[in-house]
């Protein structure tokens, strides 16, 4: 079982629920002093009974907290599955497709791989249009912290970010986290476009000088992909010369 998964789901959805430790401790029938010690890291061993009672006060499913992929399973996943559009359902078959191939290179040479979006389409405020090209990057040599957290990327195919990102730099997501003030996430709208945006109070800050602001009357229509968590340089000098 993974537990940082484990304590991250549980943060967070006490903070969807609006619960706190102790709400939660007299719902579950768990003391508080057992769930600061999950939570916070003290504790190592968790009993299946004690996940399961946290599960049901929180209204989700023990694989969810604990990190396992189990949403095909999820019958409201499923229907939304059959909603897409044609294109995001080739993006997602895309993108099943080398995530099986991924498991199986990463089985059969000992590597920790990561899918990794190629966009096109670039314009001036940096926006992408997916069209289902990816790649994958091996991150079986960083830090477990960061492995356990990363599970997704996106290539910068454009020089409008510099000198934030440059052309060919891969943004290394996590789309576990929930974005805080102050991080910078890859949305998504409803076209299909892919803008990098600086999560702050007053809205959705461009990175860049050609973005536009975000409000947050707008952020409805923007869908988080990922938090940014690290930025891998792999960009050609020579093309600057």
């Amino acid at each position: 079982m993974n537990l940082d998964y484990f304590r991250l789901h549980i943060k967070e959805e006490l903070k969807k629920e609006g619960l706190t430790l102790y709400t939660l401790s007299q719902k579950a029938d768990l003391s508080e002093d057992t769930l600061r010690s999950l939570i916070y890291g003290k504790s190592q061993d968790v009993k299946l009974s004690t996940i399961s009672k946290i599960a049901d006060v929180l209204h989700c499913s023990v694989d969810y907290l604990i990190g396992r992929n189990s949403w095909f399973y999820d019958e409201n996943t499923l229907k939304r599955i059959q909603e897409l559009s044609p294109r995001s359902l080739l993006t997602l078959q895309a993108l099943i497709k080398i995530e099986l191939k991924s498991t199986q290179e990463k089985s059969e040479n000992n590597k920790d791989i990561i899918t990794v979006l190629i966009p096109t389409g670039n314009i001036k405020d940096g926006t992408y249009y997916d069209n289902a090209n990816f790649t994958t990057h091996d991150i079986s040599s960083y830090p477990d912290s960061l492995k356990k957290i990363i599970n997704l990327g996106l290539l910068i195919t454009t020089d409008s970010y510099e000198p934030q990102y440059y052309n060919n730099d891969i943004l290394l997501l996590s789309t576990v986290k929930k974005p805080e003030y102050g991080d910078v996430v890859v949305y998504q709208n409803n076209d299909g476009q892919i803008f990098i945006r600086r999560f702050v109070q007053s809205g959705l800050e461009p990175i860049d000088k050609f973005g536009i602001k975000i409000l947050p009357s707008e952020q409805h229509l923007f869908s988080p992909i990922g938090v940014i968590i690290k930025v891998t340089k792999e960009f050609d000098i020579e093309q600057y010369r």
